[in-house]
């Protein structure tokens, strides 16, 4: 009996022991929380990030016309007459609404803004600062909140222009404000001078909601501006006086410049690792149509990557490769009536940044590129205009997902399309 009594005791010391362990702690440093709002579900979603099989990021600048508008869980873009948005959590095509009972009509969010990117000149943009979307629509500056709510009419210039499109949608036909960026807690962008037509750039802040005249504060009011960079807390903006070209740096918060060079080096540039990529026009007769050029602004050096002999047009920098797409005109489509359909921007090529060999990426043929957002080393989204065959009733505006291989060539081009 005392052998027994001795036996239960000892089992109930250990279960005891077992039981009062405490748990073992999970470690979460790999654990990244992304709000993924798509037409079934609003909640906030954890996920694990494998970090030995996720693809490496693209570190990568885009033109201001750009069609996507990059947030941290999500890629906004204008699909054909409709906004749309890629989740970087699932892969996956949705329209940009965040109402489940809503069946999008002209109210919805995703109609609101019609043509977005496709006007080009009228486009978006993220701000971090506070989690908000900023997008031009006639005279006036928008923004909404991250999830699609709060929409605001932040600051307006009037309403000359005339709406059309369909019924309820802001979009109007006067581009008094184009090509907005946000650097930082500040929205830039051009303005156009009602006395004599020229563009001008001012700056929006998103704290007082106050929006400065940077070519009244600088005296530049003579000045028309060919084009600016956002580069970090600053922009380099190139402007025409007196029929010379001079480019400046304008620190936003300190509100100070500093003229840099005599070459319109912003005009169409792109800024990445601390050098300016942009397209400089020939003034000769040497029969080159012009030159990729690369300016640094630590040394304020500028360095030739090549002659073309054909116009075109950087569409992004990424990955250390400077992206172009020449313009050549290729018919793709002869109707039965004669009809023909052209191609005119269909062949993406590629170089080095520190220059090198220029390297045929992808020939779409039947597209015209606008624009590619890379996703990784691997995968690219294409904003493209379908030229043809059959040809559409308009140059029809989509969104593909292109795969890419090892030697950076775009191997296949699939049509995206979100379910309703």
């Amino acid at each position: 009996m005392k052998k027994a009594m001795a036996v239960l005791i000892a089992v109930m010391i250990l279960v005891s022991v077992f039981a009062c362990k405490p748990k073992e702690s999970v470690d979460t440093s790999n654990t990244v929380t992304t709000l993924t709002t798509d037409e079934e579900s609003k909640e906030s979603e954890t996920t694990t990030e494998n970090t030995e099989t996720t693809k490496k990021e693209s570190v990568a600048v885009y033109q201001l016309s750009s069609d996507f508008c990059d947030m941290p869980s999500r890629i906004i873009f204008a699909n054909y007459s409709r906004m749309d948005y890629y989740s970087k959590a699932t892969d996956e095509i949705f329209i940009l609404c965040f109402d489940p009972l809503c069946e999008h009509g002209i109210d919805c969010l995703s109609n609101k803004f019609y043509e977005t990117g496709l006007i080009n000149t009228q486009n978006l943009d993220y701000c971090e600062y506070n989690q908000r979307i900023y997008i031009l629509r006639g005279e006036n500056l928008f923004s909404f909140a991250f999830d699609g709510s709060d929409l605001r009419n932040e600051y307006s210039y009037g309403e000359s222009g005339k709406t059309f499109g369909r019924a309820g949608m802001m979009y109007f036909s006067c581009n008094v404000i184009q090509y907005l960026s946000v650097v930082g807690k500040f929205v830039v962008m051009y303005h156009e001078n009602p006395d004599n037509g020229l563009l001008e750039l001012v700056q929006y802040d998103v704290d007082s909601h106050e929006m400065t005249d940077l070519w009244e504060q600088l005296g530049l009011n003579s000045c028309g501006c060919v084009g600016y960079v956002p580069c970090e807390d600053k922009i380099v903006f190139s402007i025409t006086r007196e029929g010379a070209y001079e480019t400046y740096i304008y620190d936003l918060y300190e509100k100070t410049s500093t003229m840099i060079s005599n070459d319109p080096i912003a005009d169409l540039g792109l800024y990445y690792g601390d050098c300016i990529y942009y397209y400089s026009r020939a003034n000769d007769e040497s029969g080159k149509v012009g030159s990729v050029m690369k300016y640094d602004m630590s040394t304020g050096e500028t360095n030739k990557l090549f002659d073309t002999d054909k116009s075109l047009e950087i569409i992004a920098v990424a990955n250390d490769y400077v992206y172009f797409v020449p313009m050549d005109k290729k018919l793709v489509y002869k109707s039965d009536n004669g009809k023909e359909y052209y191609s005119y921007k269909s062949q993406l090529s590629r170089i080095s940044v520190d220059g090198g060999d220029v390297q045929l990426v992808s020939a779409f043929e039947e597209y015209d590129i606008r624009q590619v957002f890379f996703l990784d080393e691997n995968r690219a989204l294409v904003a493209c205009d379908f030229m043809g065959p059959p040809p559409p009733a308009g140059s029809e505006s989509r969104i593909y997902l292109a795969e890419i291989d090892e030697k950076g060539v775009f191997t296949s081009i699939v049509l995206l399309e979100p379910e309703w």
